[in-house]
């Protein structure tokens, strides 16, 4: 007898030739195998829910790597927006330091002029 679920896993069910050698041993041998009757069933069903058991388990399994599948997706998709920003902003960052570089020693001359202005200047003037 195989489980049903196509693995070809056996169960130690006993067949009629081990309930005719239990037969030819006695009664005692009758009630042995009848009292194992319902710890058999209990095997099976207690199979049978280990079973199901691990379907619904296969089944989170696949879900979650199929949530982690898109999640992968989106990374690559926000790393490949996150290049092409820094491809267009690397000029643009070239021309910024270029022309803070240029504005720094004209600044440096107006520093003290600027400060004066600041202390001079009300606030309701601005």
């Amino acid at each position: 007898m195989t489980s049903g679920y196509g693995d070809g896993m056996r169960l130690p069910v006993p067949g009629p030739r081990d309930v005719l050698s239990v037969l030819e041993r006695g009664a005692g041998s009758v009630e042995q195998l009848l009292a194992a009757v319902p710890r058999l069933v209990a095997l099976v069903a207690d199979a049978e829910r280990l079973l199901a058991r691990a379907d619904t388990l296969i089944d989170d399994i696949d879900r979650t790597r199929q949530n982690a599948d898109a999640a992968v997706a989106r990374t690559d998709a926000v790393v490949s927006r996150a290049d092409a920003l820094v491809t267009t902003v690397g000029p643009l960052n070239d021309r910024l330091l270029a022309l803070l570089d240029g504005m720094e020693p004209p600044l440096e001359k107006l520093r003290s002029t600027l400060e004066r202005l600041a202390e001079t200047t009300d606030p309701h003037e601005v």
